[in-house]
């Protein structure tokens, strides 16, 4: 049986989230990497990108602490 936090499935929302990050739909990329980390709070990919994204947005010290918790 397969559940909603799968490997698959948060492989897929990553992809998504990376897709809708390039796209500069930037709603949608955090809320994919949201949910990712709500599944696996220690997710270095969603970290890291979900870092990117609030640097984006004007959130440098929240950006600095995603990433470095992603490099951990």
């Amino acid at each position: 049986m397969r559940t909603a936090t799968s490997a698959e499935h948060l492989e897929a929302r990553l992809q998504q989230g990376k897709q809708a990050h390039d796209q500069g739909l930037l709603e949608q990329a955090e809320s994919a990497y949201r949910e990712i980390l709500s599944a696996r709070p220690e997710h270095p990919q969603a970290l890291h990108y979900l870092g990117l994204l609030a640097r984006q947005v004007g959130k440098p010290e929240k950006g600095l602490e995603l990433v470095a918790s992603a490099a951990k």
